[in-house]
């Protein structure tokens, strides 16, 4: 019974509202995806931002037009610092400052870890259209230190990418989506863990105390 109210659950919340929007600069043509956290925040990967470019956010509810200028860009201080090596995706997570958005959703972090086994909910802006987030459910594959690793293939542009836990009182967010890669011959996404990151994002923002995940 648990189980049929859960597939219920997920069915339903993967084709609720979307809560993901997305990251335009005009510095070059790609984009990425981010959640809003808080009316002036939201988080995606640390790679979609540098701090000699300015952005833009495009939140992903069609009633909600426009682009809201972000202000403020926060990387972990540990991405700089790994140089790119393999070992510094788990610390590849950003929050960035915007204008705040009426109306949009804020999304609660869900403090708990995800199962091997477990579905989550990818939710990222470039679908086959390119016009509006897409959400499909996603097996966790594997779980890497603070990482988990989806059986869902991903392509340039959704990195950044919601991964949700769904419940009853509406999704949660769990990780960020930092790269495509393969896992045991098939392809996969890799998302960096936000609860274990959260409390330095914050205190690297001046944001200390500002919310608990």
């Amino acid at each position: 019974m648990r189980l049929v109210i859960f597939v219920l659950m997920l069915a339903t919340q993967a084709s609720a509202q979307p809560v993901s929007g997305r990251i335009e600069t005009s510095a070059h043509a790609w984009t990425c995806s981010a959640t809003q956290i808080a009316p002036d925040l939201i988080l995606t990967a640390a790679h979609c931002l540098s701090p000699e470019h300015e952005y833009g956010y495009r939140p992903g509810l069609a009633t909600l037009r426009g682009t809201w200028p972000v202000s403020e860009i926060h990387r972990h201080p540990v991405f700089g610092l790994a140089g790119g090596a393999a070992s510094g995706r788990r610390y590849d997570i950003a929050l960035a400052t915007v204008a705040p958005v009426p109306g949009a959703p804020i999304v609660p972090v869900d403090p708990g870890p995800p199962e091997v086994g477990e579905t989550l909910i990818l939710e990222t802006w470039l679908g086959e259209d390119g016009l509006a987030p897409v959400r499909r459910g996603c097996p966790v594959l594997a779980l890497p230190t603070e990482q988990v690793v989806l059986g869902c293939k991903v392509v340039g542009g959704q990195s950044g990418g919601a991964v949700l836990r769904a419940h009853a009182e509406g999704p949660k967010l769990v990780a960020v989506a930092t790269a495509r890669m393969r896992h045991d011959g098939r392809d996969a996404a890799l998302a960096t863990l936000v609860a274990p990151r959260l409390d330095v994002l914050l205190r690297t923002a001046g944001r200390e105390g500002a919310m608990r995940p």
